[in-house]
Formats: C-alpha cells, structure tokens, sequence
C-alpha cells in the first residue's frame, strides 16, 4: 500500500474492544436465557434447591462458551487469548451486577468459577476461530 493512500481500518484497541463488548454482551444474553430455563426445570421439576449451585455454574459455561465464540468469530484471530479475556471480562460482569442487585459475596468459590468461565470461553474462541464460513454458490 503506498504511504498517500489512507486506511480505513479501525484502530487496533477499538477492533479489540468492540468485539468484547459484543461478544460479552451474547454471551450474557445465553446465560440469561439457559438460566432462566434452569429456573423453570427447578420450579416445575420438583428439584431441590441443592441444584440451584451446578445450575448457576453450568449457566455461566454456556453463557462464557457463547462470548468466546462471538468474539473470535468477529475478530478471526487469536481465538484462546481473545476468548479467555472475554471470558474472564464477562465474570467480572456477573460479580459487579450480583455485588450490586443481589445477596452475592465474595467468596474463595468464586476463583475456581472464574477459571471456569475463562477456559469455557478460550475453548469457544478456538471453536469461533475454527468454524469456516459457508459461501453461497450461485449457479
């Protein structure tokens, strides 16, 4: 490219950014939609409210697997560590809104949900990275 062309490409942190806050945003729409169905299983299916804890983290899987699939579907590049970050990202969003609107402490449980949500979101990160595109043929 000759240097009096000019680009149009967005700034490196701004690329970067944008596709956490999209990606985190997907993501904390998954987790509200499985936990809300994990609430219904739990009202209707006359299960105890020991489950409630293996909902809650299997909620946050599925919601940080969701964001480190839409991140690295945007950024198509560096699925692990972009995926990981967002996932990380995202449970700091979920302890800031629990710590706010709920009965939410800080506990030592909340370091292993953290690795948890950050290797679900690297593994969907190198799954978004991985996934091709389909073209559509035309005949």
């Amino acid at each position: 490219m000759s240097a009096n062309k000019k680009s149009f490409e967005k700034p490196l942190y701004k690329k970067y950014l944008t596709a956490v806050l999209l990606g985190s945003g997907a993501g904390m729409a998954a987790l509200l939609a499985v936990i809300g169905l994990f609430a219904l299983v739990l009202s209707v299916g006359g299960l105890t409210s020991s489950a409630a804890p293996v909902f809650s983290v299997a909620s946050l899987c599925a919601g940080a697997f969701v964001c480190g699939f839409f991140v690295a579907r945007r950024l198509r590049e560096k699925g692990l560590l972009m995926g990981a970050v967002s996932g990380i990202w995202m449970f700091l969003l979920c302890c800031i809104a629990g710590l706010l609107f709920g009965k939410t402490q800080l506990h030592s449980a909340m370091a292993a949900r953290l690795v948890i949500s950050a290797v679900c979101a690297a593994i969907g990160g190198v799954v978004g990275v991985n996934v091709r595109l389909r073209k559509l043929r035309r005949n």
